[in-house]
C-alpha cells in the first residue's frame, strides 16, 4: 500500500493504492462528468456549484449490508448451532426458521446504486441535492402537506413521509414468535427440568401483559397512525435569565433548545383509545409488581386532564400541589 502526497496540474492530490504513481492515471481516459449518473448535476452548472461527490455503485454495495452479508452470518449461526447437544429434529427446525429471517431480510434490503451530490450557494446560504440511484421501498411521492404546520423560522426542521408501520410491525412480531418457540424447545432440551419449570413460571406471569401489548400495538396504535408524515423541529426561542439555580448567566437571557415533533394521524379516535389502553396496562403491571413488594405509586398513572383548544383536545397532567411548592422554595432560593 503506497499513500501519495502531490501536486499535479496546480492540484494537490492525496493518492492511496498499490503503488505511488497511481495518480499518473488521473486526467486520462474519460472524465467522471460522462457518467450518466452525473447527468443531473449539469443543470446546476449555472448556479456555481461549490460541491460535487459521487460514490460509484461498487463500493456502496462493497460497504452496505447484503444478502451475501446475511448468509455468512446464518453460515456462523449454523456452526454455533453444531457445537450445541440439540435433537436433529429441533436443530432442522431452527436452520429452516433461520433461512427464512434472511429470505425476509433480504427480501426488503435497498438495491445498491451510485450516489451523487452537489452544492451551490444563495442567497441565504447553501442549497444542496443529492440523487441517489439505489433502489428502495419508498412511500409513493407526494406533498409533505405537514411542512405547512411547521411555522416560524427554526434552527432545523425536517420532515418525511412515511408508510403504514402495522405490516412491518406484525412481521416483527412473528418473528420473535418463532424465535421464541425455538429458543423455548432448546431450554427444554438442554437445562434441567427444575430450571425450566422455574423459566416457564416466569413466562406464563409475564406472557399476558405482552400480549395485551401487542393487541393495543398491532391493533390500535400503529393503524391509528397509518400511513402519513412525520416532522421534526428544532428551535432555540425559549429564552431565561436563571435556567439553573446557582448558575451565573451575568443577567443575561439565554436560549435553550425547543424541540418540536409532530405525526399525522389517520383515527384521532383509535389513537385516544390505545393511549387509554396503555395506561390501564401500565396500571395493572403496577399493580403487580406491588404484590411483589415494589413500591409503585398506588392507583397507578391517574387519567390525563383535558382541555379543547383551536388545535385540538390537549391531554396533560398537572403538577400536584406539593410539587408547584417545591418549585417555588427552589426558585426562592
Amino acid at each position: 500500500l503506497a499513500v501519495s502526497l502531490l501536486v499535479k496540474d496546480d492540484y494537490l492530490l492525496l493518492t492511496v493504492g498499490p503503488k505511488a504513481g497511481v495518480a499518473e492515471a488521473l486526467g486520462r481516459g474519460p472524465a467522471l462528468s460522462t457518467l450518466p449518473e452525473l447527468a443531473p448535476v449539469a443543470k446546476f452548472a449555472d448556479r456555481n456549484p461549490v460541491a460535487i461527490n459521487y460514490v460509484s455503485k461498487a463500493l456502496i454495495a462493497g460497504s452496505s449490508a447484503s444478502g451475501e452479508t446475511l448468509m455468512n452470518m446464518l453460515d456462523m449461526a449454523k456452526d454455533a448451532l453444531d457445537k450445541v447437544s440439540l435433537s436433529e429434529k429441533l436443530r432442522s427446525k431452527i436452520d429452516k426458521d433461520l433461512k427464512g429471517f434472511v429470505t425476509q431480510a433480504t427480501a426488503s434490503l435497498p438495491k445498491p446504486g451510485a450516489k451523487v451530490g452537489v452544492c451551490f450557494l444563495t442567497d441565504r446560504g447553501q442549497e444542496a441535492y443529492v440523487y441517489d440511484y439505489g433502489t428502495w421501498a419508498a412511500p409513493t411521492p407526494k406533498p409533505l402537506t405537514i411542512l405547512d404546520h411547521l411555522g416560524g423560522s427554526p434552527l432545523v426542521a425536517a420532515a418525511v413521509r412515511l408508510d403504514d408501520p402495522t405490516p412491518g410491525y406484525r412481521q416483527l412480531v412473528s418473528c420473535i414468535k418463532t424465535m421464541y418457540g425455538d429458543a423455548d424447545a432448546a431450554v427444554k432440551e438442554l437445562a434441567p427440568e427444575q430450571f425450566y419449570s422455574q423459566f416457564h413460571d416466569g413466562v406464563d406471569m409475564v406472557l399476558p401483559y405482552v400480549k395485551k401489548f401487542n393487541a393495543i400495538t398491532g391493533d390500535q396504535f400503529l393503524p391509528a397512525l397509518g400511513e402519513g408524515e412525520f416532522g421534526f423541529v428544532l428551535d432555540a426561542k425559549w429564552k431565561s435569565k436563571e435556567w439553573f439555580q446557582g448558575f451565573d448567566q451575568h443577567g443575561k437571557n439565554l436560549p435553550l433548545p425547543e424541540i418540536g415533533m409532530v405525526r399525522t394521524v389517520a383515527d384521532a379516535a383509535k389513537l385516544v383509545k390505545a393511549f387509554q389502553a396503555y395506561r390501564d396496562l401500565a396500571n395493572e403491571v403496577m399493580a403487580k409488581a406491588n404484590d411483589f413488594g415494589a413500591n409503585m405509586p398506588e392507583g397507578g398513572i391517574p387519567k390525563p386532564e383535558q382541555k379543547d383548544t383551536k388545535a385540538g383536545t390537549v391531554y396533560f397532567w398537572p403538577l400536584r400541589s406539593e410539587e408547584r411548592r417545591v418549585g417555588k422554595e427552589c426558585r426562592s432560593r
